[in-house]
């Protein structure tokens, strides 16, 4: 059976059993990355703002912090403790949170979180252990889209669906 059929599989029964359990959210702040310097390999332009369509585990955005897609036209921004997506300044898509944020992660086991600066998570991408031995990345994408991909063939374990 193809890589992605299996893929599409595991992630609908990661998604029921979280229905079933009440699990929103697959994030204890544990996991938390407290690296606050950018992922190595993202040039960091004049204006503090990141250009890049692969950010690696690790990386941590503050409130009112903005990263951009290489061309510019896709923002992915926590604005006012909202996670949001823009596209050619557009307002695309907002996270589903609990309460407005302080920061947001995304940690060494592929999983983007959205966190108070108590700790508690207000939002995730519920991704956390897809990227396993391959490892993934955050790609803020050109076409508008934001996703959580495989580093290997590319595959989108979340997305925002924000493609243009």
């Amino acid at each position: 059976m193809p890589k992605n059929v299996w893929r599409t599989r595991i992630a609908a029964f990661a998604m029921l059993v979280a229905a079933v359990t009440g699990s929103a959210i697959a994030a204890p702040a544990a996991f938390a990355s407290t690296t606050i310097a950018p992922t190595p390999g993202i040039a960091q332009s004049p204006d503090g703002v990141f250009g890049s369509n692969n950010i690696g585990g690790g990386w941590r955005m503050y409130n009112n912090g903005s990263v951009y897609s290489p061309d510019g036209t896709t923002r992915l921004t926590l604005l006012r403790g909202l996670l949001e997506v823009w596209v050619d300044g557009n307002h695309e898509w907002t996270a589903s949170q609990s309460a407005g944020g302080d920061y947001v992660d995304f940690q060494h086991d592929g999983n983007l979180v959205v966190y108070q600066n108590n700790g508690h998570a207000v939002w995730a991408s519920n991704t956390s252990g897809w990227c396993g031995p391959d490892g993934c990345h955050l790609a803020i994408e050109n076409g508008g889209n934001v996703a959580v991909e495989d580093d290997v063939d590319y595959w989108n374990y979340w997305e925002t669906n924000t493609d243009r």
